[in-house]
């Protein structure tokens, strides 16, 4: 939560702690009886942003910051970090063709029903999201 902007520094980390702790357990209290089938379904629905995200951050270090080119003192600084709109666009198009391919409990996208066989279709969203990610970002 403090990572989100400055404002949110002024919070102490204790109280985002116990206020995280109290609806993660008025959560697991509440689905107790099913809440590990939930959550496990959430996750990996919620799991497919991380191969463009990935794929941005590996090519960002391999391929424009050689030799650990990053300036350390700007983390918090905006005016001296990059805007990042390429990495913004490529993740967002990776993302979104992520979830229209991917084939998981709770959503099946369009792409992924027209490559499989109804009503589950092939899970196809890892593969092309990292090569749209990647092209799209060099």
């Amino acid at each position: 939560m403090q990572a989100i902007g400055l404002g949110l520094l002024t919070v102490p980390r204790l109280v985002w702690s116990l206020v995280g702790g109290a609806i993660f357990l008025s959560a697991a209290v509440a689905g107790r009886d099913h809440l590990a089938t939930v959550m496990e379904n959430f996750l990996n629905c919620i799991a497919y942003w991380l191969t463009p995200f990935l794929a941005i951050m590996f090519l960002e270090h391999i391929i424009w910051r050689r030799g650990y080119a990053y300036d350390i003192s700007a983390w918090d600084n905006p005016s001296k970090l990059p805007y990042g709109f390429a990495a913004l666009f490529a993740f967002c198009v990776g993302t979104v063709l992520a979830i229209l391919c991917m084939s998981q409990t709770w959503w099946v996208g369009p792409i992924a029903l027209k490559v499989g066989n109804p009503p589950y279709g092939t899970d196809i969203s890892w593969e092309l999201a990292l090569r749209a990610t990647v092209l799209l970002y060099i």
